[in-house]
């Protein structure tokens, strides 16, 4: 019969030696729960209280001395108009019909065509639901004036958001609601842009700075102008906006130096960039992107809109654009000369 050796039939030696080897593997195993019970520590510590003041910090209310009991007017069927809206003026842009021309001389440019009325003059939405903020606004304001014009004032206002649209120029549309009782001390916001929708204390990311002019869709204009150097938006996701705008080149501003550019602005930042241009420069013929922003725009409805911008771009110059640079390169000049 075989014996199985032990420990205790091992001379010193062995013994020592195993009971090191042992030891060396006990302290393998310490030190690796040591490195794990650290790391869950720090998870702990750090990461899940940062988890839980960003959430409180994005999915709850301000914390207020006294709230307001009052309810929110006709809030579920507002939501319900909202819902079915998105951001986008890709969709109007894309028409056939619709057009930029641009005044040299007061340095301006218009896009055309760009809104539609039906029979009766109601402003439409793009396929009933794309729009910029004062479209997607002005839709709104149509669908609840019938709800809320007896107990209820309803403008649209220009605003400044921290988000995306911080400037103080009033670029951002809303609409704000205001009770015609004595007091008048209950204001409502809606912001379709964004879906949201509360009371005016709810909205301190917010400057108000005035009531914005209904005569474009009450005049059923169908065509806007700008300035020079400024865009309109485009596109909004979560993290980036694009606009287009027509745009100096050269600090001068003429027939020979002038630009069509799509810009690329992200949330609470003053820089933005040019992601997009076709531009003539001391009259040369120029295309470009700075790398194609597929984060912020499908491919397919990027290529869309810069083969748009072609467009308009020979719409402006009263010249075809050359064949041969059509596709999206780093700005490749149509002649050496002015290299």
């Amino acid at each position: 019969m075989s014996r199985t050796r032990t420990n205790r039939g091992l001379p010193k030696a062995e013994k020592f030696a195993v009971s090191l080897a042992l030891t060396k593997r006990l302290e393998r195993r310490l030190r690796f729960y040591r490195i794990a019970v650290i790391l869950l520590a720090t998870v702990l510590v750090v990461v899940v209280p940062l988890y839980v003041y960003t959430y409180i910090e994005n999915h709850t209310d301000d914390i207020r001395l006294f709230a307001s009991n009052s309810e929110i007017p006709y809030f579920d069927e507002t939501r319900e108009i909202m819902q079915a809206l998105q951001f986008s003026f890709l969709p109007t842009l894309m028409r056939p019909d619709v057009h930029i021309s641009v005044d040299f001389e007061n340095k301006t440019w218009t896009i055309h065509n760009i809104r539609k009325f039906d029979g009766q003059g109601r402003f439409m939405l793009e396929q009933g639901r794309y729009g910029r903020c004062g479209e997607l606004s002005y839709h709104v304001y149509q669908e609840i004036v019938p709800l809320l014009r007896d107990k209820y004032t309803i403008e649209l206002w220009r605003s400044a958001e921290s988000k995306f649209f911080p400037f103080m120029i009033g670029d951002h549309t809303v609409l704000r609601i205001t009770d015609k009782g004595l007091l008048a001390s209950n204001v409502f916001i809606i912001d379709p842009t964004y879906n949201r929708y509360g009371r005016l204390e709810d909205f301190d990311s917010y400057i108000f700075i005035k009531p914005h002019d209904l005569m474009p869709f009450a005049e059923r204009e169908t065509d806007e102008t700008f300035k020079v150097g400024t865009t309109t938006p485009v596109l909004l996701t979560k993290r980036y906006l694009l606009s287009l705008g027509v745009i100096r080149v050269n600090d001068s501003f003429d027939s020979q130096n002038f630009g069509l550019a799509v810009i690329l602005s992200r949330p609470h930042r003053y820089i933005s960039r040019a992601v997009a241009e076709v531009r003539k420069n001391r009259g040369e013929t120029e295309t470009g992107d700075a790398a194609q922003p597929a984060k912020a725009i499908k491919t397919k409805e990027y290529y869309a809109l810069h083969k748009k911008m072609i467009e308009f771009f020979e719409q402006i110059s009263g010249e075809p654009f050359p064949e041969q640079f059509k596709a999206i390169q780093i700005f490749t000049q149509t002649s050496p000369a002015s290299r």
